[in-house]
């Protein structure tokens, strides 16, 4: 066992770690190298994952047929005139769907924070050009999804669609549905992968519909949950949980999918 406060250094990979043992910590070698091990190969994962998204080079959407056919119906049969948001827009894929679909030419806005893979930006752009769709009917904020509510709260700004297809995991998906205080009624609120497969956005969505009664499930295409808000929120907006709360439930579900991703079940997240 290492002594108080000794120093232990384990390089892989060409990363060196250093890690000072606490005093009264009763950590052997083996246990402390392992964790480093894990959270190293964690680390490499996310990053060569972030490198080589598919859709970087095929600048195609992440979504599948099914779902992309139902998103198109929504938005050609509604034809909301209002502002409408997608929130995550990885090669933009998806977005130029939406575009074509809406024949009306609503103006979008996509919040994404541009670091899904490189040069993110940019291939978004190309992607929207090379359909010849309008680079000025699209604004781009880059920044992270909370960020951008508080501003459009502040802005008193108003949706007629959001498309929630941006990280999965429970807290963040909990902090993006409180876009939906700022939907207007009939608007339709679609949130990609609710599948049983990830626990984080259906428990999250779950949890929505049984406490806001005034969302009504329009279809479910795939994992593309579709909704439309049939009566004004209260006074306080939807009924979610706090960010704290969710803050706390959190690692549970980033545990529970670490364990489902080491007992090779399928997950997305």
């Amino acid at each position: 066992m290492l002594p108080p406060r000794s120093l232990l250094v384990i390089c892989a990979a060409g990363d060196e770690f250093r890690v000072r043992k606490p005093e009264g910590e009763n950590f052997r070698h083996g246990e402390i190298a392992h964790r480093l091990f894990l959270a190293h190969t964690a680390k490499t994962a996310e990053h060569r994952g972030r490198m080589e998204r598919p859709c970087a080079k095929l600048l195609t959407s992440e979504m599948t047929q099914p779902e992309l056919d139902g998103l198109r119906d929504t938005l050609s049969t509604r034809q909301r005139p209002g502002q409408h948001l997608e929130i995550g827009t990885a090669a933009g894929g998806t977005l130029c769907e939406m575009m074509r679909a809406a024949t009306h030419r609503p103006r979008f806005v996509v919040i994404d924070t541009m670091t899904y893979f490189e040069n993110q930006r940019e291939t978004v752009e190309k992607n929207l050009r090379s359909h010849g769709l309008p680079l000025d009917q699209v604004e781009f904020r880059v920044m992270r999804s909370w960020d951008a509510f508080r501003d459009a709260i502040r802005a008193r700004e108003a949706f007629d669609f959001i498309l929630i297809d941006g990280t999965h995991k429970f807290r963040y998906v909990m902090q993006d549905l409180h876009w939906a205080g700022l939907l207007n009624p009939n608007g339709i609120l679609a949130l990609h992968d609710y599948t049983p497969r990830l626990r984080s956005v259906k428990w999250a969505a779950d949890y929505f519909l049984a406490n806001n009664r005034n969302y009504h499930r329009v279809a479910l295409a795939g994992s593309l949950l579709i909704l439309e808000k049939t009566a004004p929120d209260g006074p306080r907006g939807p009924n979610l949980l706090p960010d704290p709360v969710a803050s706390l439930m959190h690692p549970l579900f980033q545990f529970e999918n670490s364990v489902r991703k080491r007992l090779g079940m399928e997950t997305s997240a």
